[in-house]
Order: C-alpha cells, then structure tokens, then sequence
C-alpha cells in the first residue's frame, strides 16, 4: 500500500519539475514578432491565404505596423519580411548571428 504512495508523491514531484522547467524556458525566450492569433493546434493555418498570400502580409504588415510577421502551422515557424529593408537588415547584416553552419576552416584555405 505504501509502494503506490511513493510511486504517486514521484510522478507529482516529475510533473511539477517538468512544468516549472517549462516556465522558466518560455521567460528566457526573446519575443517574437507580431502575428494574428492563432488556433490550439492548427496554429495560424487557417488564416494564412493560398492564393494572393503577398497581399494578405502586406495588409497585416499595415494592420501591425511591422515589416516582420510571425506565422506557425503545425509545429513549422515562419517569419514574412514585408520589406527590403527589414530583409537587408535582417539577411545580410545580422545574417552572421542566425546562421547555424558551422565554418569549414579547410575549404577556405
């Protein structure tokens, strides 16, 4: 009887460990950029056009006052940069910082 006990008081120190773990990795996440709001589990699939999707970020781009846009569908993450400035701002100069490829010393010598 005392077995089940034991068992009970470890998966409830378990799930509290793995919730508080979790609330502390979402603070320490940097914010993303503006989006509309987004479904349980779809995310924002039903909101994202399929046909004539430029104008649809361009509205949004507006509604927002942002030149980036975030979208998630299914676990998938994209960012819409509306603008050649936030692309250039974005790609080239702080390109270096997102890139995840490690350098290949030997191919450049």
């Amino acid at each position: 009887m005392a077995l089940w006990l034991v068992a009970l008081i470890g998966l409830t120190a378990t799930a509290l460990c793995y919730v508080a773990a979790g609330l502390v990795r979402a603070r320490r996440r940097p914010p993303l950029p503006p989006s509309p709001p987004r479904e349980f589990l779809l995310g924002h699939y039903r909101t994202v056009p399929i046909d004539e999707a430029f104008k649809f970020y361009a509205d949004l781009g507006k509604q927002y006052k942002s030149d980036v846009l975030f979208f998630e569908t299914f676990g998938t993450k994209w960012v819409v940069l509306n603008s050649l400035k936030a692309a250039v701002e974005l790609l080239d100069k702080r390109g270096s910082n997102y890139a995840d490829r490690p350098r290949f010393v030997l191919f450049e010598e």
